[in-house]
């Protein structure tokens, strides 16, 4: 599955709550609240659930790419071939960075402060920031594991959100999971 193929995928499954900006907020709110399902994954070793995390993550943001009007393909590129510190947004060197969480951390919070001051104080966006905290945090999560693969563990996430939401994203069956039948499709 291409990544442009994933972006629109996804979109099937997303909410429009009516207003870009609270479609906006929505995504990296969903983005933020994943990061405590990745640390407790990360933590238990689980890498079926840390791989379906880090999915959830990246479905947040090509739905965010979407209501943005960005081709998410075009700003992940060939992501093996980058380097979270080609990234002037962030101010780490190699030396500071132990893992790639505060990578995480760090891209996650500054593409929510964007949009907070979108949100709050109708501040326009500094597209070249907001474009490098997307590909800061892709770069982030998919060195969490070698595990993750994006052929297989996105395909996996289309697969559960179409089990989930067979026609297209309703409330009801967002509230009515059936998690067996999803982590079946995760296993496999």
């Amino acid at each position: 599955m291409t990544i442009s193929e994933y972006q629109k995928e996804a979109k099937r499954t997303v909410g429009d709550l009516g207003s870009l900006k609270l479609n906006l907020a929505h995504m990296v709110m969903g983005i933020t609240s994943e990061l405590e399902e990745i640390y407790r994954a990360s933590l238990k070793n689980d890498i079926v659930n840390l791989n379906e995390e880090i999915a959830d993550v990246i479905w947040y943001l090509a739905n965010y790419c979407t209501f943005r009007n960005f081709n998410f393909e075009e700003i992940i590129g060939n992501i093996m071939y980058k380097s979270i510190f080609d990234l002037d947004i962030l101010e780490f060197d190699k030396d500071d960075i132990i893992d790639n969480l505060p990578v995480l951390e760090t891209s996650v919070s500054l593409l929510t402060d964007y949009v907070k001051k979108y949100v709050a104080y109708n501040k326009p966006f500094d597209v070249k920031k907001e474009k490098q905290a997307i590909l800061g945090i892709v770069l982030a999560l998919t060195n969490l594991t070698l595990d993750f693969n994006f052929d297989t563990d996105l395909q996996k996430n289309i697969d559960k959100l179409k089990q989930r939401y067979p026609e297209k994203f309703t409330e009801e069956r967002a509230l009515n999971r059936d998690l067996e039948v999803e982590r079946k499709i995760l296993e496999k």
